[in-house]
C-alpha cells in the first residue's frame, strides 16, 4: 500500500488524466470504456475525455449522475436543473470537438451498472459489451454503496484496468469513519493493489489495480 501527497489544486485532475490514458492503452480493448460515477458539473469528465482522445483509441465515456432532477439528501433541493443542462451542453460540445463517444445517464451509478451496462451499446456499426478500462467512483461516499459499485465494475474490468475511488476519508452521515480500511481489506480479498493519493483539498483518493 502506497501513500502519495499532491502539491497543487489541479493534481487530482492530472492524476485522473494520466491513469485513464494509460489504462485505455494498456487494456488493449478495441473500444476501451471509461466510467464516471458522480459527474456534477463535469470538471473531471473533461479530463477523462481528454485522456481518451490522447490514447488514440475509439473509447467511450459513460457519466452517471441524477443531479439536476433528483434532490440530494443533504439539502432537499434540486441544485438547479438549468445549471445542470448547461454543464451537459458544455460536455457534449467538448466530446464533439475531441470526437469522443460520450453518453450521460441521469441515474445513480449502481442502477446503471446493474440494469443498463449488461445491455451493451452500438459503436462504429458494431454491437459491443461494456468493458471498463478505467472507472472513477465519486458518487455516494458510503461504503455499502461503493462496495457494490466496485464489485459490479470489477465484473467488467479489462486487463490492467484501474478503479479510482474519491473521498475515501469522507465521514459518513452517521459519523462513521472513512473507507480506507474497508477498501484495503476488500482489495486484499479480491486480488487488487491499493495506492492512496492525497490532493491538497484533503479529499483522499484510493487507486485500485488488479494484481
Amino acid at each position: 500500500m502506497e501513500h502519495i501527497h499532491g502539491h497543487s489544486s489541479a493534481e487530482l485532475y492530472s492524476k485522473l488524466f494520466e491513469l485513464c490514458a494509460e489504462a485505455c492503452v494498456a487494456s488493449a480493448l478495441e473500444v476501451p470504456c471509461v466510467l464516471e460515477i458522480g459527474t456534477a458539473e463535469g470538471g473531471s469528465a473533461v479530463h477523462l475525455m481528454n485522456a481518451i482522445h490522447l490514447s488514440d483509441r475509439p473509447g467511450r465515456l459513460v457519466t452517471c449522475d441524477p443531479w439536476g432532477e433528483r434532490p440530494y439528501p443533504a439539502s432537499g433541493s434540486r441544485y438547479g436543473s438549468g445549471h445542470e443542462r448547461k454543464a451537459m451542453c458544455q460536455l457534449a460540445k467538448r466530446a464533439a470537438e475531441l470526437e469522443v463517444s460520450w453518453q450521460h445517464e441521469r441515474r445513480e451509478g449502481l442502477h446503471f451498472l446493474l440494469h443498463c451496462a449488461p445491455l451493451g451499446f452500438w459503436q462504429h456499426g458494431v454491437w459491443r459489451e461494456f468493458r471498463w478500462a478505467f472507472a472513477f467512483v465519486d458518487g455516494e461516499h458510503v461504503w455499502r454503496t461503493v462496495e457494490r459499485e466496485i464489485e459490479e465494475i470489477t465484473g467488467r474490468l479489462a486487463a490492467h484496468g484501474v478503479i479510482v475511488v474519491d473521498n475515501v476519508n469522507h465521514q459518513g452521515e452517521n459519523g462513521e469513519n472513512g473507507m480506507q480500511g474497508q477498501l484495503t481489506f476488500w482489495a486484499s480479498e479480491n486480488g487488487f493493489g491499493t495506492e492512496f493519493f492525497m490532493p491538497p483539498d484533503g479529499s483522499e483518493v484510493c487507486i485500485l489495480r488488479k494484481l
